[in-house]
């Protein structure tokens, strides 16, 4: 290749080079104070020493993966390697993306945009805890999201975003909380703005069977996933030979066991509704969450919770006004309904976990990061209503109030995941 053309193809992805260097450099200066990025030796590494030998469920896929991969190479050090790989390619494809939508929007209001995206890249709710605590399960999440956008226009490609839903149940079943949400309101959204009336059917159709096979999975998963697993004293072996002695997480998740005592029944398991099961597993494991975890750390608990209202609200308020002038509107109910779904979702992904869950950092970054894709989104694919939301958000950027949330949000990160 010419010295001019390299250049040509350097200046035509000149954003997506600046997004992709910024999002590199914020997460290793500022989120990781220049602390090499590296899988945790204890309950991080015990995602990548499982496979399909331990059992048929959720939260073995990205282990199967990795053992495939490397095989007798696997190790704490390959799946650093790996997961720097994977992070490394979501952030070029995220700033692919935002590229595409700098380069769509109007000339006078590109500035903007591109400043929006940076803030996107940024802060301790979006991307910061992927880095900060390399490997996480739900980093698959990200892959899948690049993936869904980059199919979604593809007359081709969109056909396989079916079995993006089904593989991101099999990260994890919460993946109905967060990234199917996602795909949905946008696979809805996308049929919603549809001038053909074929185009509007073919995203309809993707979208039903996509809700279709992520919901048989979870069904399925829910009934049989205990079911399904080796006996714990065997699964605690196969983890000793594949290098973790971190039992944590898969004794919680997989056989109801918190700290040495079972918390969930063993008649739970026995129930033959999967229904019944369902509900009674979130009892106990609400139970436990206010009788055992919070109790003992009610201070950090609240400081988490604190810290990401404060940082989140905000600007989830704005976009929900935005979205509510769409929701007055008269006429084309479809794409009033998305708009309902897209002011619904932040609380949804935010509250529906909570009362189970103390990785507060981590709900507080689907459920923001979420909504802000959401708004993105709608940008990206109409003019009009970006020039309307743009030209507020300029008056509002040069306020104290927005500069003031805009510093603490690109500076403070909770590190922690809960």
């Amino acid at each position: 290749m010419s010295a001019k053309k390299e250049r040509n193809v350097l200046y035509k992805n000149r954003f997506a080079l600046i997004f992709f260097v910024w999002a590199v450099l914020y997460n290793v200066a500022l989120v990781n104070r220049f602390v090499p990025w590296e899988v945790d030796d204890l309950a991080i590494y015990s995602f990548f020493a499982v496979d399909f030998s331990y059992g048929f469920a959720t939260k073995l896929l990205p282990g199967a993966v990795f053992n495939a991969i490397f095989g007798s190479h696997a190790s704490r050090e390959t799946a650093t390697a790996f997961m720097t790989c994977v992070i490394l390619a979501v952030f070029a494809g995220a700033a692919f993306l935002l590229q595409k939508l700098v380069l769509r929007a109007p000339e006078k209001r590109r500035a903007a945009v591109f400043f929006l995206a940076l803030a996107f890249l940024s802060g301790g709710y979006t991307f910061a805890i992927f880095t900060r605590t390399i490997g996480l399960l739900d980093t698959w999440w990200l892959v899948f999201a690049i993936l869904f956008f980059l199919f979604l226009d593809n007359r081709i490609l969109r056909w396989l975003i079916p079995l993006l839903f089904a593989v991101s149940i099999f990260i994890h079943n919460t993946a109905i909380l967060c990234i199917i949400v996602l795909m949905s309101v946008v696979l809805l959204y996308r049929a919603s703005i549809c001038a053909e009336k074929r185009e509007k059917r073919i995203y309809l159709a993707i979208f039903g069977v996509s809700i279709s096979a992520a919901a048989a999975l979870f069904v399925f998963f829910t009934m049989f996933e205990t079911k399904l697993m080796v006996p714990m004293e065997e699964f605690h072996r196969k983890l000793l030979e594949h290098g973790s002695d971190c039992f944590y997480y898969y004794d919680y998740a997989f056989y109801g066991i918190y700290t040495g005592f079972r918390y969930i029944p063993d008649s739970v398991d026995a129930e033959p509704s999967a229904i019944m099961r369902l509900l009674l597993s979130a009892w106990y494991r609400a139970k436990l969450h206010y009788t055992h975890v919070i109790p003992y750390r009610l201070t950090e608990h609240l400081g988490a919770l604190a810290g990401g209202l404060l940082l989140t609200a905000p600007p989830y308020f704005m976009f929900a006004r935005f979205h509510l002038a769409r929701l007055r509107e008269k006429g084309n109910g479809l794409a009033r309904f998305c708009a309902f779904l897209m002011i619904a979702q932040y609380p949804f992904t935010l509250l529906c976990p909570l009362p189970f869950s103390e990785d507060y950092t981590r709900w507080f970054t689907h459920a923001f990061m979420i909504s802000f894709t959401l708004l993105l989104t709608v940008l990206y694919y109409e003019k009009d209503r970006a020039e309307t939301l743009l030209a507020g958000l300029g008056v509002f950027g040069r306020s104290l109030p927005a500069r003031i949330w805009l510093l603490a949000y690109a500076t403070v990160s909770l590190y922690t995941v809960f």
